[in-house]
């Protein structure tokens, strides 16, 4: 299976999961991602859906816009530290190296510094320092090509409906 294709997560719909109400251009919504079995799987709310939900129930999720004419919002760093923070732990080789593409884009975002290229018995691994808290954190390197990267890249653009 192609690497797009373990990351497939699918765009906002326009529409709430819940009512099935249209999201207007510009209108604030709530996204959603829990773990199908086969990856994550998203799920969009308009607010008052959202505040009847449980967003204990999802492995994460945000607030965010639905775009006006075809202009993409930049993604939120906060957004992108969370997710990062909550793939740390991940079981799956698949998780892994989403979570290293986010760490590149962190990186370049100037918000995860690189302090070391650690070689380790299991392989190679980044060890980057947070900008807000001076953390250290390790990020092993999946080794990917540059397609694998890209490819991982833009479903990140896509799960956000935003440039990264």
């Amino acid at each position: 299976m192609a690497l797009a294709e373990q990351w497939s997560v699918a765009r906002s719909a326009g529409t709430c999961r819940r009512c099935e109400a249209e999201f207007p251009e510009g209108a604030l919504f709530f996204s959603a991602l829990s773990e199908g079995d086969d990856g994550f799987v998203r799920r969009d709310f308009c607010p008052d859906c959202w505040e009847t939900g449980d967003p204990g129930a999802f492995f994460c999720f945000w607030r965010t816009r639905r775009p006006v004419a075809e202009s993409k919002p930049v993604v939120n760093t906060d957004l992108m530290l969370d997710f990062f923070d909550r793939l740390a732990h991940a079981d799956s080789e698949e998780k892994r190296a989403f979570r290293f593409v986010i760490a590149l884009s962190l990186m370049r975002r100037k918000e995860l510094k690189l302090v070391e290229v650690a070689r380790r018995q299991e392989g190679e691994s980044l060890v980057l320092q947070k900008r807000s808290t001076g953390e250290n954190v390790e990020v092993r390197n999946p080794e990917l090509t540059e397609d694998q990267i890209q490819a991982a890249a833009a479903q990140l653009a896509q799960l956000f409906d935003a440039n990264l």
